[in-house]
Formats: C-alpha cells, sequence, structure tokens
C-alpha cells in the first residue's frame, strides 16, 4: 500500500481523543519519539489521559550542542488533563491533522537543564524557556497489536501458565480491555531554546495510541526496544510479565525497508537477564525472528540520556527511557531506545540506572527492637499503635541518609509532617513512589496555602449556655452532618447541651 497505509474505515474515530470508560485505571495515551541520524539531538513526548482531569506526561529533549532538558514536573508524571479536542497538558500540545497521515506536537513553556533526574529534588534547578512545533508525517503502515501480533508468542507464553478456567478468563478480558497500535514516522520542525537561536531539525521515530484500561500496577516488569535503522527497517520488541495472565510474553514486529511488517514470531529476550537486578548496563544483544528472517540486535545505552519518570498514581513503579544506538545484524547503524519499567509495589526498592541499589532495610538487628517490628505490624492495619514508637524512632526507621554511598532512604527527608499516620504506617512496610508523591506535592503547595487569608469566623472557645429544661436558643445552626459557610453561633454538644462560640 502506499506510505502510510490507507486509512481504513473508523480510523478518524480512533485517531481522535478516546471516550474514558467507567474505570478508575482508564486511559487515553499518545506517544512520539524522534532521533536524528545526524547527531544526538532526539525528543520524546507523550500525554496519557486519566480520570478525574488528571494527564499523565512525558517531555525529554536534548539538542546536539546545548544540552538535555525535560519538564520541571520530572521525575513526576502527573499535570492536569487541558484536553478538548486534542491532547494537551503541562504546555505539552498534541493533535491529529489526518488520521494514520499527519500530527502536529508543539510545546511552549519552561524545561529545566539536565542532567536528568533520576531522584526527587525540591530544588527546581535551572528553568529555561523552549517553544518547539513539529510536523509529523507517516511513512510505515500501522501495526495493531490486538490483530498483528504473531500468534506463536501468545502460544508459548500461554503454554508456560498453569490453566485454569479463571486463568483464560482472565487473559480474554486483558484482551479486550486495552488496545494499542503504533506508527513509523518523520517530525520536521524547529526547536527555539532560550539563549540559543532557533534550530531546524528532522526526526524519525515511533507514535503509538493506546487506550481503555491500564493498570501499571499489574504489569511487574517490562523491557521495550525500539529501532529504526539506516537501510529503512524498523523493529519493536517488548518483552513483559504480567503475574495475572502471561509472566513472560515477548511480542513485536519488523517493518521491512520495502513497506512490508511482520509479527515477531520467536525472540531470545529474557528478562531475567535484562536488568533484573535493578543494574542497568551499557550493552545488551537480542535475537528474533519476523517473516522468515533471523535478526541479531545490539543495543549500545547512553551513558547520559537515560531520563526516569515515577508512576505515583494508578500504581507505583518507574520507567528508564534509555536512549540507544543499535547495530542490527552487526552491520546497520540505527537509533532508538530502551524503555525498562519496574513496579514497586511488594517493598522492592525503584532501581536507578546510574549505580545498583539495594533495597532498603530497617537500621541494624541492635537498633531495630522488638517494639519496631511491633509498630510495622500493627501498621498493616490502619495504621494504628504507631504512638508505641518516638518520633525520632519512626524517623530512624523511614529516614536515614546515606549520600556519600548514594544510597536512598525510604524518604526524601528526615521530614514526616507531610505524611499521615496511616500513611507512615503504609511506608514502614515498603518504599512507596505513591505517598512520597503525595507528600511532596503537600509540601510544595505549602508556601501557597500559609499565604493566604481568610476571615476570622470564630475566635475562642466554646462554652456551654445554662438553659432551662427544654429551652432551645432563638438564632443559630444546627451543623451536624451538613455544610455551613459563614458564622456559627450556636452547636449542640455530644450530650444534648448547647454551646455558644465567641466571635
Amino acid at each position: 500500500g502506499a506510505p502510510g497505509g490507507q486509512p481504513g474505515r473508523g480510523a478518524a474515530e480512533r485517531e481522535r481523543l478516546q471516550g474514558l470508560v467507567c474505570d478508575a485505571h482508564a486511559l487515553d495515551s499518545v506517544y512520539f519519539t524522534g532521533f536524528t541520524e545526524t547527531n544526538k539531538t532526539f525528543v520524546i513526548t507523550r500525554l496519557g489521559r486519566r480520570p478525574n482531569g488528571l494527564c499523565e506526561m512525558w517531555l525529554f529533549l536534548r539538542v546536539d550542542g546545548i544540552g538535555e532538558f525535560e519538564h520541571p514536573v520530572h521525575p513526576d508524571m502527573m499535570v492536569s488533563d487541558e484536553s478538548e479536542k486534542c491532547w494537551r497538558g503541562g504546555g505539552l500540545m498534541i493533535e491529529c491533522l489526518q488520521p494514520h497521515r499527519c500530527w502536529k506536537i508543539k510545546f511552549n513553556g519552561r524545561l529545566r537543564k539536565g542532567p536528568y533526574r533520576h531522584q526527587w529534588n525540591e530544588e527546581e534547578g535551572e528553568l529555561v524557556h523552549v517553544k518547539f512545533s513539529f510536523h509529523w508525517t507517516s511513512f510505515s503502515d500501522i501495526f495493531d497489536f490486538n490483530l498483528e501480533s504473531h500468534p506463536k508468542v501468545f502460544a508459548h507464553a500461554i503454554a508456560l501458565e498453569k490453566w485454569s478456567a479463571e486463568f483464560f478468563r482472565r487473559v480474554k478480558e486483558d484482551g479486550e480491555q486495552h488496545s494499542r497500535y503504533e506508527q513509523w514516522g518523520q517530525s520536521i520542525g524547529d526547536i527555539e531554546i532560550e539563549g540559543h537561536g532557533k534550530k531546524e531539525v528532522s526526526l524519525r521515530g515511533v507514535r503509538s495510541h493506546s487506550y481503555g484500561i491500564r493498570n501499571w500496577a499489574e504489569i511487574y516488569r517490562y523491557v521495550m526496544i525500539l529501532m529504526h535503522c539506516e537501510d529503512g527497517t524498523s523493529a519493536h520488541l517488548t518483552i513483559i510479565c504480567i503475574p495475572a495472565t502471561t509472566t513472560h510474553l515477548a511480542v513485536g514486529y519488523v517493518l521491512f525497508p520495502d513497506g512490508k511488517k511482520a509479527g515477531i514470531d520467536w525472540s531470545s529476550a529474557s528478562l531475567a537477564e535484562m536488568a533484573d537486578d535493578g543494574f542497568i548496563r551499557d550493552l545488551y544483544q537480542v535475537s528474533f525472528t519476523a517473516g522468515g528472517q533471523f535478526f541479531e540486535v545490539c543495543a549500545m545505552l547512553d551513558k547520559q540520556a537515560r531520563p526516569v519518570v515515577y508512576n505515583g498514581l494508578t500504581g507505583t513503579g518507574v520507567f528508564h527511557e534509555c536512549i540507544a544506538d543499535f547495530q542490527l545484524n552487526r552491520t546497520v547503524p540505527g537509533w532508538g531506545l530502551v524503555e525498562f519499567y519496574y513496579r514497586d509495589a511488594t517493598g522492592q526498592l525503584i532501581p536507578n540506572s546510574g549505580s545498583r541499589l539495594k533495597e532498603p532495610s530497617v537500621p541494624a538487628s541492635s537498633q531495630f527492637t522488638e517494639q519496631h517490628s511491633q509498630c510495622t505490624r500493627d501498621a498493616e492495619g490502619k495504621g494504628a499503635q504507631l504512638d508505641q514508637l518516638t518520633y525520632p524512632q519512626v524517623q530512624s526507621i523511614l529516614y536515614y541518609p546515606r549520600v556519600q554511598r548514594a544510597e536512598p532512604g525510604f524518604l526524601p527527608d528526615e521530614d514526616l509532617f507531610f505524611l499521615t499516620l496511616s500513611e507512615i504506617g503504609e511506608v514502614l512496610r515498603h518504599r512507596s513512589a505513591d505517598i512520597i508523591f503525595r507528600a511532596r506535592r503537600r509540601r510544595r503547595i505549602l508556601d501557597h496555602q500559609m499565604a493566604l487569608q481568610f476571615p476570622e469566623v470564630n475566635v475562642g472557645r466554646m462554652v456551654p449556655l445554662q438553659l432551662d429544661e427544654g429551652e432551645t436558643p432563638t438564632a443559630g445552626a444546627m451543623l451536624s452532618g451538613t455544610d455551613q459557610f459563614g458564622q456559627c453561633t450556636w452547636q449542640r454538644g455530644i450530650a444534648g447541651t448547647w454551646w455558644h462560640i465567641s466571635h
């Protein structure tokens, strides 16, 4: 077919904003990558609409000769969803101009200059104004993972599992509730960075549209390889572990230089051999077959360009977006990335690509008494019994600086002020990116909250009134179980006593 494929019936409907289904994990996500073939410039953007007016946003940029940039919210990724007729949030806009053919990507705002952050930091860093605008045009057909993936890889993945009626129900449900398709293309546009002139760039990369239901907490791990080569070959390989359905599924495709495409039917890749210990190495090699051909891929990861985003809303975990140079069949150069996802829902420390990090532990046994242990067990309920520990004791469990060894504790700092008792109980059991991000958001808005001024509604203490039996006040309002605005004059006490609040 013609480059980009002929948009079939319903293409316009698929390419526009999707209605979020009635589910807490509903998702409508668009993702674009772009790499130059002549230098180190790249752009990665993503907007994933979620319920309740929230949006998952990724924005990473590197301009050769100038530096690396990322959105100031990173390594967090949640922003307000401003989408109306197109995807929009955090200053980023992604719009479909022609289904399966043309898209527009624009950003106008401040980005933080690198290096990319892998840990929480309250300091904003150096923020610079950045504008870019790209016109994306497809040069390949759509690859629909639901319809075009090779059945052999699913048969192999299912054969590894223990079969039951419930297992097949989960597999069927998972396949029906989420859709994803991809397409490769070229972005042409310009980037303007504060203090530097406007630069015109041409990028090649992939775009994806993913919608339906996606609960990141259901995914234990995955590694995704996206590669475009000098000879026109493009490839995608994902190795993923979803404990409820398939613990080892290797799925993907190859787009050949002549425009043909084929699903990958076999791969040597194994999650156990790809940074399973949390240490992301600089070199990875995998093999796979597709369309009757054998492919050997070598990925050489960039030591500096490994941006990170944490998922703290719909499941706890971390994404490592590692830029890479590729070599196909030992001769053909290529460009792209290797994306590592780790779930942090079982107490494992979120890995860091810079150095191997060990799972955080509580203080040594000589310091960790039975009293600490009792508190941890009790915390598994409603966070009760935390009063068994003093404030310094709780700090000793959750926070202990190890800066010299570059290893984090459970919390980014020693202040527990921004955690509730139940959250402290949860963090006592394991590190939680979700809770830590909640605390960081509360800290960020504290100065704003403290600056707010409100009229004094009541000052002083409530004083009981001496009323005769059966007598009630002649003015006032009952507040129990109601929402009231304004001043309160009377309030009925627990034992039936009327109270007067001084003003």
